[in-house]
């Protein structure tokens, strides 16, 4: 089944009013750490529900950290994975390319049966920067299917979404990465979501959306809507060295990759270089590169905030390569270049 937009829409509103009657529904199944529940693990819990289900299978998954790498195979369709909230149920695992592990499945998350449904939950990779592909998700649902997630936060730094196959459609999420951070030759949209551009490691960028595509999934892209994209909370240290991060915020895999962005906010610190710094909040030098053709850009603003004394600094730098790129009532704001 594939998800287009009235489609999307008409599954977000169904969402939103299944949640708030959340009090009414049925558990299937419940996990707890602390054994409370019908299983420890959520692979337990995914194990023991019934394969090729037409209904939705409800798994609670209790407050607690759950170590532990969850698949859901093809033949688990309908799995939906309930947490009792961001940073409250949090998965977490460490596979990464640097061990040896195909991207896909690096993931702490592996999704393949169609209609999964995963919400109010934290999942996470902490393989660090220094494991290169490390993803928290991969959304691979085979034979055009589809995957939905709703406030959940995605952690990892490069690849953390791989949107490998099929439609994923993502409604008030955190994403936290560095390099291709989203990323996959499926199509994914991004509602009401917020974007975090870690620090990446030294001599590294920083690039956000990277689209592919294949022979999988027809009409292939990824899509923010109303989403935001900013400086991920926190101090970095980085004593006796000059501070400048490049941000790209769309590289395309291949030449027929697809993405729009609208009615979305990407916002900066500013453009400057520090010689000498004990703690200091995220800098951003040029955030808004796009280098890939066919991107659209919808209702957005875009800024360079380094003000007069930035010297150069572009609020977008337009470069696709042998291709164009389109911008529909957007806002660029800046004071040079």
């Amino acid at each position: 089944m594939e998800m287009e937009g009235k489609e999307v829409g008409i599954f977000t509103i169904m969402l939103m009013l299944w949640w708030s009657a959340g009090n009414c529904l049925t558990l299937d199944s419940t996990v707890a750490k602390d054994g409370s529940g019908n299983y420890k693990t959520i692979t337990e819990a995914v194990h023991a529900a019934p394969k090729h289900s037409k209904k939705p299978y409800y798994i609670h998954v209790k407050a607690g950290i759950y170590n532990e790498n969850v698949t859901v195979p093809t033949d688990k369709t309908n799995i939906a994975l309930i947490g009792d909230g961001i940073g409250l149920t949090i998965i977490t695992a460490s596979k990464s390319e640097t061990k040896k592990f195909a991207t896909p499945n690096t993931a702490t998350l592996e999704v393949y049966g169609s209609g999964f449904i995963g919400m109010r939950m934290t999942i996470r990779n902490t393989a660090g920067a220094i494991g290169c592909q490390a993803a928290a998700l991969t959304s691979a649902t085979l034979f055009n299917g589809f995957a939905s997630y709703y406030q959940c936060s995605f952690e990892g730094f490069q690849d953390t979404i791989f949107a490998q196959i099929g439609s994923a459609f993502f409604r008030e999420c955190k994403v936290f990465g560095t390099i291709d951070f989203i990323a996959g030759d499926g199509k994914a949209v991004f509602q009401n979501s917020a974007i975090y551009a870690r620090t990446p490691m030294h001599g590294q960028g920083i690039r956000i959306l990277a689209p592919g595509v294949d022979d999988f999934t027809p009409n292939p892209g990824l899509v923010l809507q109303n989403c935001s994209i900013f400086p991920a909370p926190g101090k970095i240290e980085m004593e006796g060295k000059e501070v400048v991060i490049f941000t790209i915020v769309l590289m395309l895999w291949w030449s027929a990759g697809n993405c729009v962005i609208f009615d979305s906010t990407v916002a900066k610190d500013g453009s400057r270089k520090y010689k000498t710094i004990t703690e200091v909040v995220l800098i951003f030098k040029i955030l808004n590169e796009i280098y890939g053709t066919g991107f659209i850009g919808m209702k957005m603003a875009i800024r360079n905030t380094a003000g007069a004394e930035g010297g150069q600094a572009a609020a977008l730098a337009n470069a696709p390569w042998h291709g164009f790129a389109s911008y529909y009532q957007c806002q660029f704001e800046g004071l040079r270049k």
